[in-house]
């Protein structure tokens, strides 16, 4: 009697196991749509589900990069979905979390330095597509502005501006530009040699960056790192505090360069964190 129910707890805790319903992406082959669809591809795409899963409905449809649909299956039903036509591929729901879409770091480019020749070929390289469901609307994502001071440090024109930017606008001309200030996330730091290739002792430069904020309040505390001795960083503030979505804070850093032959690199990074998250900048500094 024992082992019976033993037995019949098992077979309940197996089934609940494999009932359990997750998210999954949902890749269709867009050529294949059956003519009696009349090219209607959502209709498509729900006849498909419920072939399954009477019960599963589409959370999100996508038409653009891929064709397909995200929805909430057992794994069961995702693999029976699978088997139908048209079907590409039904993968389990990955969340990755962002710090930055601007670095080869990010890539993960870095750990491979013999990935791509020395040549032209790292040009119009689309290394991968991410659907970040963000808003680009937001005014989180608006770097008009920055391109825009950016142009002016270039001595751009005001027609040639008005190209680029599609505002109608001039450079101030009672402000200071400097194209070191382009507000990405990333630092570059050359060094001026003279002719004979030396760099003359110690250089200090700055560079401003401003951080919006794009979640809850929050702290974030600076952390610098360095590979050579001969870069030092050094950040003001080294604190942010933001109490509300899309506040801006400023930061400036300083870097005092030392003497390095011609040619020369170094690497470094700057890290903000609030101990939960952690945004980077990567650095890199050329004699």
């Amino acid at each position: 009697m024992i082992n019976l129910l033993f037995g019949v707890i098992l077979l309940g805790s197996s089934y609940y196991v494999s009932a359990e319903k997750q998210t999954y992406i949902v890749h269709m082959s867009h050529h294949h749509i059956p003519p009696s669809f009349n090219q209607d591809h959502t209709h498509w795409f729900d006849s498909s589900l419920k072939s399954v899963s009477p019960s599963a409905e589409m959370i999100y449809t996508y038409q653009n990069v891929i064709h397909g649909f995200s929805t909430r299956l057992t794994a069961q039903e995702a693999e029976s979905l699978e088997t139908l036509p048209g079907i590409i591929s039904v993968l389990p729901e990955l969340k990755y979390e962002l710090h930055t879409t601007r670095t080869p770091e990010f890539l993960g480019l870095d750990q491979k330095s013999n990935l791509f020749p020395q040549s032209d070929g790292e040009s119009d390289v689309v290394i991968g597509v991410l659907d970040t469901g963000v808003w680009p609307e937001s005014k989180s994502f608006d770097d008009t502005d920055d391109y825009f001071d950016f142009l002016c440090a270039l001595n751009y024109t005001p027609a040639q501006i008005q190209v680029v930017t599609k505002r109608n606008t001039t450079c101030d001309t009672t402000k200071s530009y400097s194209i070191s200030n382009l507000n990405y996330p990333s630092f570059a730091v050359v060094v001026s040699s003279d002719s004979t290739g030396k760099t003359g002792g110690s250089t200090v430069v700055k560079h401003t960056r401003t951080l919006t904020n794009v979640g809850p309040a929050s702290t974030y505390k600076v952390t610098t790192f360095s590979d050579s001795k001969g870069v030092q960083m050094s950040v003001v503030p080294n604190t942010l505090t933001f109490s509300k979505v899309n506040e801006k804070q400023s930061y400036t850093v300083t870097f005092t360069v030392g003497d390095m032959a011609a040619g020369s690199n170094a690497f470094g990074r700057i890290e903000w964190s609030d101990g939960k998250y952690v945004v980077g900048s990567p650095v890199a500094v050329s004699w």
